[in-house]
Order: structure tokens, then sequence, then C-alpha cells
């Protein structure tokens, strides 16, 4: 889906400082992306939300040590970094054994999605958001033709 795309490239930018309070203006190069997201931690607005991924398997695969939920995390979780408060190095011990079983095969799916080919239930959304993705803001025109490469 476009929208969790659009939602993993803000991350990515603010991540990256390009969403930072240094980019605001008519100039930059991801002003499109401010445009539509609010998400820039300007004006008391919530800054970026880092990236997790969870999923649960079948419980048909019950025979397979990937079944059950399984958590990737920016950082540490809230009890880890209590365990790691009080005991060093504990925290991200726990942290590397939960994150030890999470299904692989998914993290390579996650990487070879092609963005073009994301759908959206109205495809204005989809061509705004791609056209956000690379830089284009609403004085370039958000609604043209999205480029099929870069």
């Amino acid at each position: 889906r476009v929208w969790c795309i659009f939602e993993e490239a803000v991350v990515a930018l603010a991540d990256r400082g390009i969403l930072s309070t240094e980019s605001v203006g008519t100039d930059s190069e991801r002003h499109a992306l401010q445009e539509l997201v609010a998400r820039d931690g300007l004006a008391g607005r919530r800054a970026a939300l880092s990236l997790d991924l969870a999923t649960v398997y079948d419980p048909d695969r019950i025979l397979e040590k990937t079944v059950g939920a399984h958590i990737l995390t920016e950082g540490l979780t809230a009890t880890e970094a209590m365990r790691e408060k009080e005991s060093g190095g504990s925290g991200w011990q726990e942290k590397q054994s939960r994150e030890s079983t999470f299904p692989k095969e998914l993290i390579h799916k996650g990487i070879d999605c092609n963005i073009v080919e994301a759908n959206a239930t109205r495809e204005e959304d989809r061509t705004r958001i791609l056209n956000a993705i690379v830089g284009r803001s609403a004085k370039d025109d958000l609604d043209a033709r999205p480029e099929s490469s870069h």
C-alpha cells in the first residue's frame, strides 16, 4: 500500500534530517512532504515516528520456531530500556533475543518492494504520494504523472 510506503519515507527522511527545521521553506526539495504530513516537530506538532516492524505467523505452522508475534524495533522497548538501566547490557541482549526469530524472508520481501507498483484506494493519493517522495512540491504539480523509475 502506498500509504505505508509514504509513512516509511517520512520516517526515513526525518531520520536523515531532510524534514528538519533547516529544510523548511519554499525552495526545499522535500517541502511537498512537509506540506502533506505536518509531523515535523515544528509549531507544537508531533515529531516523525520511528519505524518498527511487527508480524504474526499462522498458527498452522506450529512446529516452526517463527510462530507467534515478532517485532523489530528502532531502539529498545520500554521494558528493555528499564532492564538496561538496571543492568547495563541486559536490555540490548533481550532485544537481540527478541529480534533473532523475526522471519528473515519478510525482511527480504520488504526490501524488494517496488514503490511504483504500490496501490491506493484513490489513484489521486497514489500519484501525490509518489510525487512527494521524489521531491515534487505543490508548485511542481503533485498531480503530474509520476515517473516510472528513479
